[in-house]
Order: C-alpha cells, then sequence, then structure tokens
C-alpha cells in the first residue's frame, strides 16, 4: 500500500470514529426519534465509506441485499406479533400497521455498514 493511501485510511478511520460521537451528541442535544438517529448512526457513515471506495458499492449492495430481503421483513414481522420489538414513534408502518419503517431501513443498513467497513479497510485483494 503506497504511503498517501495510508494518510488517506488514517483519515478516513479518524471520519469514521468521531461520526458515532457527533452522532451521540446530536441525538441526546436534539432529542432524536429512531428514524434520525438510524440516520446519523448507520446511514452517515455508510454513505461516507461508500463515496471513499465507489468500486464496493456493487458488490457490497449485493451481499447486504440478499440476506435482509430474504429475512428482514419475516423476522420484523415475528417480532411485531410477539411484542419482542414495538416502536412507539414510527413515521410509517408496513403490512396492516405492524412493523415501522425505520425497522427496514436500520436492518439494511446494519447489514451494509459493516461489509462496506470491511470492504474499505480490510479488504487488500
Amino acid at each position: 500500500m503506497k504511503k498517501s493511501q495510508k494518510k488517506s485510511r488514517v483519515g478516513d478511520a479518524l471520519v469514521i470514529l468521531l461520526l458515532p460521537l457527533t452522532a451521540t451528541l446530536a441525538s441526546e442535544l436534539l432529542n432524536l426519534n429512531f428514524l434520525w438517529s438510524t440516520v446519523l448512526y448507520f446511514a452517515v457513515p455508510s454513505v461516507y465509506l461508500s463515496l471513499r471506495s465507489p468500486q464496493h458499492v456493487k458488490k457490497t449492495l449485493l451481499w447486504t441485499l440478499i440476506p435482509w430481503l430474504s429475512v428482514s421483513f419475516i423476522f420484523e414481522y415475528l417480532a411485531y406479533t410477539d411484542q419482542a420489538w414495538y416502536v412507539n414513534n414510527s413515521v410509517y408502518r408496513f403490512l396492516g400497521n405492524s412493523f415501522p419503517i425505520e425497522d427496514v431501513l436500520w436492518g439494511f443498513l446494519w447489514s451494509y455498514l459493516p461489509i462496506i467497513f470491511w470492504k474499505h479497510f480490510l479488504d487488500q485483494k
């Protein structure tokens, strides 16, 4: 790895470490709901890493969408029916007012972020 690439990765790591701290401050100070907290904690770092390594986005989306689409809606609906998980102040709900849109976004980003993180920082092919 070139010296300029190493500096770039260190800068990216610093940004990725500071983003959750910023998200925590914003969530606490602004009393944000689940949707906006999800965006700050997961979407912002995901977009940042996607912009920094666009060559990995297609493969990351593929490896995120396959498991996410196959199990996400099933587990979300089951969690709703047995009352294991409920979001009081949801913006919009799916399937007969059962599970919230925030859970769908959270599930996707929760899968996407670690994969794009791995591809950006650790995959040295």
